[in-house]
């Protein structure tokens, strides 16, 4: 059984289902957790050569710290929109610092089965509703 978590997150006023899937059954998942996307948008003008580099560039960090990690895809059913992403066990301000370094907007928090949306700039978070 795979784990989908589908919500409604609100996202600066726009309202998007979103589902990350791992494909793995019954991973034993962290009491928190981020999740980063492995590449930028797709309307993002790198080369699909640069995005593969940036999301290898992130696997290999996330190995080098040694955490719980574990491939996820993210997407957006409704706009057609899929991309690779990392789940990995730290705490929020840890993942906003990551996700800074890799030129993320945003991160994604889990916190039991609660999901929010975090800024890296600012450390904002919105909840799921």
């Amino acid at each position: 059984m795979e784990r989908v978590h589908e919500t409604d997150l609100p996202i600066e006023g726009w309202r998007h289902q979103v589902r990350f899937s791992t494909g793995l059954i019954n991973p034993e998942w962290p009491k928190e957790f981020v999740i980063l996307l492995g590449r930028r948008s797709t309307e993002d003008p790198w080369s699909s050569a640069a995005l593969s580099a940036e999301d290898i560039g992130l696997r290999d960090e996330l190995d080098d710290l040694g955490r719980w990690h574990v491939r996820m895809v993210w997407s957006m059913p409704e706009l057609g929109e899929s991309a690779p992403a990392w789940a990995v066990e730290m705490c929020a301000e840890e993942g906003q610092e990551l996700g800074l370094r890799y030129g993320k907007d945003a991160i994604y928090v889990v916190r039991g089965d609660a999901l929010f949306l975090r800024y890296c700039e600012d450390g904002r978070e919105e909840v799921a509703e």
